[in-house]
């Protein structure tokens, strides 16, 4: 939606509320990669990363958008920022990338540091996105008959 493209013209309220909302979101989780700075929350943080990266390409498959996946290890490269989260952050990548021999390597150690409480990605995105393809097309096709 954003990667690049000028602002639509018109829309709705809503539509231009959205694109606004989503745009800050974006200029938050670039910050700390270009300011050096790091993020008052960095869960919070790691959760408009992810919501940014929807906002960004969300709707492709196989896709993981490399300069936003860049700039996220340049902000996990803060001496504050936690490991566990730079984990979340490779398997992010995996995931968006369908690489799922990568993703399935990471997932026992994302599991294991949720049960530590340091979680940083969603359950329900975790079993997704380790999931071979052939899994994740029984889950969309089970999603889409409920």
């Amino acid at each position: 939606m954003l990667a690049g493209a000028p602002p639509p013209s018109g829309g709705t309220a809503h539509e231009r509320e959205r694109l606004a909302e989503a745009l800050e979101r974006a200029r938050r989780v670039r910050a700390p990669a270009e300011t050096h700075q790091p993020p008052a929350d960095w869960h919070a943080w790691f959760a408009d990363a992810i919501h940014a990266g929807d906002d960004l390409h969300g709707g492709t498959v196989g896709y993981a958008d490399m300069e936003h996946f860049d700039s996220l290890r340049r902000a996990a490269a803060l001496p504050s920022a936690p490991v566990s989260m730079r984990h979340a952050i490779d398997w992010l990548q995996a995931s968006e990338r369908r690489d799922f021999a990568r993703a399935s390597s990471l997932t026992d150690t994302l599991l294991a540091e949720m049960q530590a409480g340091q979680g940083w990605v969603p359950p329900g995105l975790v079993l997704e996105g380790a999931l071979p393809p052939s899994s994740a097309r029984v889950i969309s096709r089970a999603r889409a008959d409920s």
